[in-house]
């Protein structure tokens, strides 16, 4: 009897030192997680932001493996095809530029066709054009100070100034609607149809201003032309407030591999990479350049490589070829949120390169002279 008394105590004490020190975690658990905070939706979206780079990561994986057979043409184009659904898909930067750059740089570098030789684009009257407004004299002065000796070979081309119906027109309504096209004016009707035509030059125009939005309607206007003439397959075009450097002054040459739909003559450039020739003999002189001996120096950048540039901004000087400016013409038209100057760059069927020659050959002019077509950011 005595004994079992004694193991009941002990079932007795024990469950109730269990009980207490079940207790005691209990009264702790505050103190134990005062210290956790609530996930915040910054964690989140970064988690979020984590699974659609994985997800994407897989889906680019699983893509090159099945197309691999389908030979080099096939590849380059589902490579485009991932390019502009990341491009116009994900909008984190962070995340797009993850995924974009990198699968650019494996198309440009191993899948794309190369060039075969290099070609020459020559300064001309009729090929040569810079932008300037009417109202912008003392920039044009300017340009014309500083490029002096080669002025014989530039061919001036009005700036597209925002006609005031336009203007309020577009600030007065909502951006899905489409522009009415309305009266006699050559003008205003021009400047509509592009504005019907390209969804983006309204998207600036609401987000930057209309001053932004015309500087892109000029270089598409000016595209159009070079479509619209058969004097020339190519043309150059600057800004007013650039300088031409003496390379460029002295010859009027720029020397670029037979493909190139765009030559970027300003250091503009924040990624590009390098590509080998067709032939692995080094640079193959066309037999125009050869015949008439214009060459320019090798730049060391290049290694005797070409240079295709993946990455980056500005339209201070160019050279565009009618291939590239259809290409822009025709893609430009999609839902593009960017300027025509951002978006020769993140295009995925130009090839933009550097010259073979010197670079860059344009430079951003110390004017100190705002443009007149910023008035009307606001």
């Amino acid at each position: 009897m005595i004994s079992q008394w004694r193991h009941r105590r002990r079932r007795r004490i024990s469950s109730s030192e269990n009980d207490a020190d079940h207790q005691n975690e209990n009264d702790l658990s505050p103190l134990l997680h005062e210290n956790e905070k609530p996930r915040s939706s910054c964690s989140r979206t970064t988690q979020n932001n984590r699974r659609q780079r994985i997800r994407f990561g897989v889906i680019i994986i699983v893509t090159v493996v099945i197309t691999l057979s389908l030979g080099r043409s096939k590849l380059a184009n589902t490579f485009r095809h991932m390019e502009r659904y990341i491009d116009n898909s994900i909008s984190d930067k962070f995340t797009r530029g993850m995924l974009f750059l990198p699968l650019r740089y494996l198309r440009v570098k191993w899948i794309d066709s190369l060039p075969i030789h290099e070609r020459k684009f020559v300064m001309k009257y009729n090929s040569t054009f810079v932008l300037n407004l009417e109202s912008d004299k003392e920039r044009w002065a300017f340009f014309q100070r500083v490029n002096q000796k080669r002025m014989k070979d530039i061919q001036r081309i009005p700036s597209t100034r925002m006609h005031p119906e336009l203007s309020a027109q577009i600030q007065g309504k909502g951006m899905g609607q489409k522009v009415i096209i309305f009266g006699n004016n050559t003008e205003l009707k021009t400047q509509q149809l592009y504005f019907s035509k390209y969804p983006a030059l309204k998207y600036l125009a609401k987000r930057d201003g209309m001053g932004t939005a015309a500087c892109s309607l000029s270089h598409l206007r000016l595209l159009q032309d070079l479509l619209d003439q058969d004097a020339s397959d190519y043309m150059f075009v600057f800004e007013d407030d650039i300088e031409i450097l003496d390379s460029l002054l002295d010859d009027g040459v720029v020397m670029a591999p037979n493909n190139a739909d765009v030559v970027l003559l300003s250091a503009c450039s924040l990624g590009h990479v390098s590509v080998s020739w067709q032939q692995k003999r080094g640079i193959r002189r066309s037999a125009t350049a050869a015949k008439d001996n214009t060459t320019l120096p090798a730049n060391p950048i290049h290694n005797n490589n070409a240079i295709r540039v993946i990455s980056g901004y500005s339209t201070w000087g160019y050279i565009i070829t009618k291939r590239g400016a259809r290409i822009l013409l025709d893609e430009y038209t999609n839902e593009r949120t960017e300027p025509i100057d951002v978006y020769i760059f993140k295009n995925a069927n130009l090839k933009v390169y550097l010259p073979t020659s010197d670079w860059p050959v344009v430079a951003h002019g110390k004017v100190g002279i705002k443009s007149a077509r910023r008035n009307n950011d606001n």
